[in-house]
């Protein structure tokens, strides 16, 4: 069921955003939510997951790339900003949905 859902909001998330953020902005916003949904996922052993005890540069590459996305968003036009930000945290949550539905689907295909 959550496959689903995770699947369904990344592809509604597109509707909004690739109009308002274009096409790169969007698939970068997602892809950094898919690195921090795993880099947090992976570190703590959520969902079941094992604990894995990385290299510091998997953390900054993470919080790198968001970063990133951020300074882009903020450089933009000041006009519309919250709705910016808004769109933003919609598409890192798009993003994001993906890790997490694998390890939820990983969790069921183990019980």
């Amino acid at each position: 069921m959550f496959g689903g859902l995770g699947c369904a909001l990344y592809i509604l998330a597109t509707i909004p955003l690739f109009p308002r953020l274009g096409a790169v902005l969007s698939v970068e916003l997602m892809i950094a939510g898919q690195m921090l949904a795993s880099f947090l996922l992976d570190t703590f052993g959520l969902l079941g997951g094992d604990r894995q005890t990385g290299e510091p540069r998997d953390g900054t590459g993470a919080i790198g790339g968001v970063g990133g996305v951020f300074a882009i968003v903020r450089g933009q036009s000041a006009q519309g900003m919250l709705s910016r930000w808004s769109l933003t945290l919609l598409a890192l949550a798009a993003g994001a949905v993906l890790p997490v539905q694998g390890a939820i689907n990983a969790q069921l295909r183990h019980d």
